[in-house]
């Protein structure tokens, strides 16, 4: 079933080859600006859904995964096509894409679905803050400082943790 709530959760999945476009064309203030736009679609698809009670089945599968594709295809392409912080990205990479696999691993062979918790979504936003640093740090908004780097640090041991 197709809502209003669905169709903003696939927007953010829409919007992901245009951020990497203008990634890769060095346009990164509007890739920034894009993500950012991507980014609050993940607040406002549930409020929608619980505002007009139109919860489905679909929508709680294709939230977590819109968010998994954005934030993995946006780490990929940083990987790529930015030097700083790979170790991190890499590990952050590395854990959604388990996590992904376990998901549809559940889902294809025990047609079981597990809900993000609360905590799950908290680290969803200390992922999506990680890439908005990154974007900071590309875009020279932050420099890449002792302290972000050590902020980078505590919230990959975060995202570790939980």
């Amino acid at each position: 079933m197709l809502t209003i709530a669905n169709f903003i959760s696939l927007s953010r999945i829409v919007l992901v080859p245009v951020i990497i476009f203008f990634m890769v064309h060095d346009a990164w203030n509007l890739a920034l600006f894009i993500f950012i736009a991507a980014a609050l679609t993940d607040l406002l698809d549930g409020f929608v859904a619980r505002r007009s009670k139109t919860p489905s089945k679909f929508g709680k599968i294709l939230d977590p995964l819109a968010d998994k594709i954005l934030l993995c295809s946006v780490m990929i392409a940083m990987l790529v096509l930015h030097d700083y912080l790979r170790p991190i990205l890499y590990f952050l990479l590395c854990k959604e894409l388990l996590l992904l696999a376990g998901g549809a691993y559940l889902w294809c062979r025990h047609k079981k679905f597990i809900a993000p918790s609360k905590l799950s979504r908290f680290v969803a936003i200390l992922e999506i803050c990680f890439v908005l640093f990154m974007f900071a740090i590309r875009l020279n908004i932050f420099p890449a400082s002792e302290f972000i780097f050590n902020l980078f640090i505590f919230l990959l041991i975060f995202n570790v943790l939980f």
